[in-house]
């Protein structure tokens, strides 16, 4: 509804009805007598410029009609309230950006944020970051954000993109939409964010790119593993990548140590590789490499390269103990299976012929394998199902076409180098996951339950070159590694920058206190129950290195290294596909948070005025001018009728000044009573 034409109708009013009160002006006569006056007298005993207020139709009928027009243009139509405007701002806390030149992406990530929250208002602002604990911020108060952006963790390891998207959907409301703005320099694969393009119904997504281009060279790979050769040989792999648009030359190092405190003083270390490799713009190199590697051991690699990024430049690696994984084989006896699990020496292998084996409650395995056999609907635990081959019954020419290459079951393994000459697809349940899919259908789903996990693999073993391809003992390796990863991961994989291991975690939970001792030598304490401190632990695991730690219940090391590619390439790669998908870039030149605003501001479901509301509008403006020029008019046009009775018509005009006092003209006193005054 429009105050102002209600406003001008109220005055309207007041301006007729003053104009109903003024007196009339009268014309003076000269009249024989007075008594024709006697019913005026009233009237005339009035102020002189105001007279009595009297009740008149044709007031009545003026007000009513300035009422309605006055009302109507109003638009007293009922309004929508506007939605509440709830705005999610994420912020890439990852470890490209630090990267310069001048401020890093991070300070410029934060004074965009300011910038942009410079001008509007939300009615709820939510403040996430990619890393650490993710929420920072949760509230009405728009400087209370602006100084959680301080506390924002400091650039180090890897993006969780699915993990916030997770906790983002089960913070967010389905009832009330938000509008979610990614502050980022786009080191991230696209398909990562375009799960946030449908956070909820109605979410809307936009986009701050703090980042330019950056030339860079990085380790992305550095692990080691059992080679089965004898106690101790491990099977060393290298990668380096150049992310820039020119030829690189670096130097390539690794290095081993035979105690974690040593990395320092190379002196004490043994130089297994180094040399010059050649990199193409774009291209990778892999290093290979094989010792033997006892408990305690420490492997280095060195990258040296002068780029901004030196994070990724350096990879570090802890060899630790390993514990026996019981494996048991139902079904009848594979050679490949039997040779495959050999090649580990910490697995144990029991077989069997019938699946019911597998539910001996006495007995616990940490992996059963069904050959050929179906998993028993009662059976709990995790199962690897795999076929021969020999009873196929709706079979095709497979060709991997796909397969989900961020699964630890596909680490190192080469699904596409294996040839299949028949296989059956999976059916999967609607709970199951597909790894890997063909040209005949799914061949690797994975059933992950509360009680049980499942993992079905359709590739048969007569029926392909699966098991000649290096392929197979990785697989079961991985497979291994993912069902007891404490017990087969003699050489842990490192942990991001700014995260501390599951070992330190589960010691810091149960209330011990903890002592870190970073690689330059320096030593924090940690008391048990100090909750603000542990964030500060964090960050005293920026830098690649190796550190120790003490606790109550144990002591240990572990390896702290970036090996992420997505982090390394340092170049925009999120524009094409999340502006395809719906998202919006915002120019901080001129986008603020009150461009946004406005579309929940104005009333949704009103169009813009058409001319026939105009029209109407200025109509009903000219009818309330005209009624109070019809009350001017009117009034005076009353004043000239009244003053002349008929029988007065002809007499002359009153004199004035001397002459009437002369003539004894009557004068009217203050009163408004006539009265003779004789000259």
């Amino acid at each position: 509804m429009s105050w102002g034409w209600l406003i001008a109708g109220a005055v309207a009013g007041a301006v007729i009805i003053l104009l109903h009160t003024l007196r009339a002006r009268r014309r003076p006569y000269v009249v024989s007598s007075l008594f024709l006056w006697e019913r005026v007298e009233r009237t005339l005993a009035a102020d002189y410029r105001r007279r009595r207020f009297t009740k008149s139709l044709l007031l009545l009928v003026q007000l009513l009609i300035v009422a309605v027009l006055s009302t109507g243009l109003a638009d007293p139509r009922p309004r929508l309230q506007r939605p509440p405007f709830h705005l999610a701002i994420v912020v890439d806390t990852s470890a490209s950006m630090a990267v310069g030149p001048g401020e890093s992406r991070a300070t410029v990530a934060r004074a965009s944020i300011e910038r942009f929250l410079s001008e509007g208002e939300a009615d709820r602002y939510l403040l996430w970051s990619t890393t650490g604990d993710h929420l920072l911020y949760d509230g009405p108060e728009k400087g209370e954000l602006l100084a959680r952006l301080s506390a924002l963790p400091p650039p180090a390891g890897s993006s969780a993109w699915e993990e916030l998207h997770r906790l983002m959907t089960a913070r967010l409301s389905d009832d009330v939409p938000v509008h979610v703005v990614i502050v980022s320099d786009g080191a991230v694969a696209p398909d990562t964010l375009m799960p946030f393009l449908s956070l909820g119904p109605g979410t809307r997504l936009s986009l701050i790119d703090v980042g330019t281009p950056v030339d860079n060279l990085g380790i992305t790979r550095f692990s080691a593993r059992p080679s089965g050769r004898g106690e101790g040989h491990h099977q060393i792999l290298l990668e380096v990548e150049n992310f820039g648009e020119e030829q690189a030359t670096p130097l390539v190092s690794v290095a081993a140590f035979p105690a974690p405190g040593s990395l320092q003083d190379q002196t004490g270390g043994l130089l297994l590789f180094e040399s010059t490799v050649t990199l193409a713009p774009g291209g990778r190199e892999r290093i290979v490499l094989e010792h033997s590697l006892g408990p305690g051991y420490s492997l280095e690699a060195r990258l040296a390269s002068t780029d901004p990024f030196p994070v990724d430049d350096a990879a570090y690696l802890v060899v630790g103990s390993q514990s026996a994984t019981r494996v048991l084989v139902v079904g009848e006896e594979s050679r490949f299976l039997h040779q495959g699990f050999a090649a580990f020496p910490n697995v144990e292998t029991v077989h069997a012929y019938l699946p019911s084996a597998a539910l001996d409650p006495n007995v616990s395995y940490d992996l059963v394998v069904f050959l050929d056999e179906e998993v028993p609907a009662d059976f709990q635990g995790t199962a690897l199902v795999v076929t021969s081959g020999s009873a196929l019954r709706e079979a095709y020419p497979a060709t991997v076409t796909w397969w989900d290459r961020r699964h630890p079951f596909s680490r190192f393994v080469d699904w596409e180098s294996v040839s299949i000459a028949m296989a059956e697809p999976l059916t999967p349940l609607p709970t199951e996951i597909v790894l890997l899919q063909s040209t005949a259908g799914p061949l690797l789903t994975l059933l992950d339950e509360p009680e049980r996990r499942i993992i079905r693999l359709a590739i048969p073993l007569f029926q392909s070159d699966l098991p000649f391809r290096i392929a197979f003992p990785v697989f079961l390796q991985n497979v291994v590694e993912w069902v007891n990863p404490s017990a087969q991961e003699s050489v842990p994989h490192p942990v991001q920058p700014g995260r501390l291991p599951a070992a330190v975690l589960k010691a810091w939970n149960e209330g011990e206190a903890l002592t870190l001792a970073q690689p330059s030598g320096e030593v924090h304490h940690l008391e048990s129950g100090d909750r603000e401190l542990s964030r500060e632990a964090h960050a005293w695991v920026l830098e690649p290195g190796v550190y120790r730690w003490w606790a109550e219940s144990g002591e240990g090391s572990f390896a702290v290294s970036l090996l992420d590619r997505e982090e390394s390439n340092l170049n925009s790669r999120w524009a094409e596909a999340l502006i395809q998908g719906g998202a919006t870039f915002l120019n901080l030149d001129r986008d603020r948070l009150a461009d946004l605003v406005p579309e929940a501001s104005i009333r949704r479901d009103a169009p813009a005025a058409s001319q026939t509301e105009r029209l109407w509008r200025w109509i009903g403006l000219l009818s309330i001018i005209l009624l109070l020029l019809e009350g001017r008019l009117y009034t005076a046009r009353h004043g000239g009728h009244v003053a002349e009775p008929e029988l007065l018509s002809g007499a002359p005009a009153v004199a004035r000044g001397p002459a009437r006092r002369a003539r004894g003209v009557p004068k009217p006193s203050r009163g408004g009573r006539l009265r003779w005054r004789w000259g």
